[in-house]
């Protein structure tokens, strides 16, 4: 029988510990099951090694294979107990800071240090064919590092990205032609999810050496682009209005920042809008688009608005040789119609507001537009047919007779002061279309504004040849 050996107790003793918390507390951790195979194994060959040499003690070489496969098998154990505790315990299963981090680390750090258990377990029982082996060891490094530079390339490469850390597991990036979610790292290969559900492995070094887009930072927003065509007729301020409010009202769709919607071409068969939104759902974008795209359809249908699309329509018509003379005199009917309730022109005949319509014209305002500037000359009269207006004055009433120093006057012209707002039927500018005088207040479009502007040489040759008006 072995004599009592208390280096084989104490081992035992520990390894006995191990077990029991592997498959107590520690049982429900990922890695315990590899943790417990190791450390079993060593508790075996520990047996196996005390009832074979009659002792486990390692103070001096003694040339034993058993007791240096003993040394690596207990580094090993203890390896993959440290992997445990850091990976599962302290690390949290890989996210550190509420941030997903790749195993690749700990990887590299672990086949480094099995290399270590190899080296001392040999320098342990075989010092002097350790030395032999070291040499030629270095030989092999050199020819491996040559045969294996590609695979050595991924694993600098992934270590790289994990100290750079452009993105973590997790984070939504684009890489060359790939976009997707990355899903995990190893130490040859960056796993990317994209929205087809295909898993590309991209080598680390070719993810190191490329640029990389993380659309995660600084913030999840971004934003697409969508582009709509819509039929020339139709005023760019009402299709943007209907275009925003298709838009804003599809799912997914952030309100903030807000959705811009701008004139990005005039193409051959309609004016093409661009819109841009913004969403944080990175998976649901084409959900998002198709919702938005749906929508702008519908918005437009109801409100009268064609998207054109590139066909000929040939039809054969008879224009009437009048037909230009047939339009003249609709629109001179229907500018008639809005200025004749006019308390303005309540004093003139029919046909004096004929004329009047004859020389009128109708235009359209977007919002936000000027139809008039303060202090400029002013030589005709507006009508509101559709929309509103503000009347902005920039200046103090009075001008320089109420005692304001220069300074004062036009630091108050640098912040208009809103002092009316007109709307359909009402008129401005009557006192320029009479005396000429010029302008005494910006007018400013709050939306879409249709308006007759009455031209003053019209209206100065009505009382020229009509005295009692």
């Amino acid at each position: 029988m072995p004599s009592l050996d208390w280096h084989a107790i104490a081992a035992a003793v520990v390894i006995g510990l191990l077990i029991a918390a592997l498959l107590g507390p520690l049982s429900s951790r990922p890695l315990a099951h590899k943790a417990l195979l190791s450390v079993g194994f060593a508790g075996g060959w520990l047996i196996l090694v005390w009832l074979w040499r009659g002792n486990v003690r390692l103070d001096s070489p003694e040339r034993s294979l058993s007791k240096a496969v003993l040394v690596f098998a207990a580094c090993n154990a203890a390896l993959q107990v440290a992997d445990l505790v850091i990976w599962d315990l302290v690390v949290g299963r890989g996210v550190v800071r509420g941030l997903r981090v790749s195993r690749l680390i700990m990887h590299v750090l672990g086949g480094l240090a099995l290399l270590g258990a190899v080296l001392l377990a040999l320098y342990n029982q075989f010092p002097d064919q350790a030395s032999g082996i070291l040499v030629t060891s270095t030989v092999v490094s050199a020819v491996l590092a040559l045969a294996l530079q590609d695979v050595l390339g991924n694993v600098i490469g992934g270590l790289a990205l994990e100290f750079e850390a452009p993105f973590h597991i997790g984070d939504w990036v684009r890489i060359n032609d790939f976009e997707g979610e990355v899903t995990g790292r190893n130490w040859r290969t960056t796993a990317v999810r994209t929205r087809e559900h295909h898993i590309v492995y991209l080598t680390n070094s070719g993810v190191a050496k490329s640029d990389v887009v993380n659309l995660y930072r600084p913030d999840r927003i971004e934003a697409t682009d969508l582009f709509v065509g819509v039929a020339y007729p139709h005023p760019p301020g009402a299709v943007k209005a209907v275009l925003h409010a298709a838009v804003t009202a599809t799912p997914g769709v952030l309100a903030t920042p807000e959705t811009n919607i701008y004139v990005h071409e005039y193409a051959d068969f309609a004016v093409v809008y661009r819109i841009r939104t913004w969403y944080d759902d990175h998976w649901a974008l084409p959900r998002i688009r198709d919702g938005a795209m749906t929508r702008i359809w519908y918005h437009l249908r109801r409100n009268g608005m064609g998207i054109p699309f590139p066909i000929r329509d040939v039809r054969l018509t008879t224009v009437p040789e009048d037909a230009a003379a047939q339009r003249g005199a609709a629109e001179r009917d229907s500018v008639t119609t809005t200025l004749r309730p006019l308390a303005l022109f309540a004093e003139l005949s029919s046909e004096n507001i004929a004329r009047l319509a004859a020389a009128s014209r109708r235009v359209t305002f977007t919002r936000g537009e000027r139809l008039v500037e303060q202090g400029d000359a002013g030589d005709s009269l507006f009508v509101i047919e559709e929309g509103r207006v503000r009347v902005e004055v920039g200046l103090r009433p009075g001008g320089d007779d109420d005692g304001s120093s220069a300074a004062e006057e036009a630091a108050f012209a640098g912040a208009p002061v809103t002092v009316a707002e007109r709307g359909p039927g009402e008129y401005f500018g009557e006192l320029s279309v009479l005396t000429g005088e010029p302008r005494s207040a910006t007018i400013v479009a709050e939306a879409e504004t249709t308006v007759i502007e009455v031209d003053r040489a019209a209206f100065a040759s009505l009382l020229r040849t009509d005295p009692h008006v």
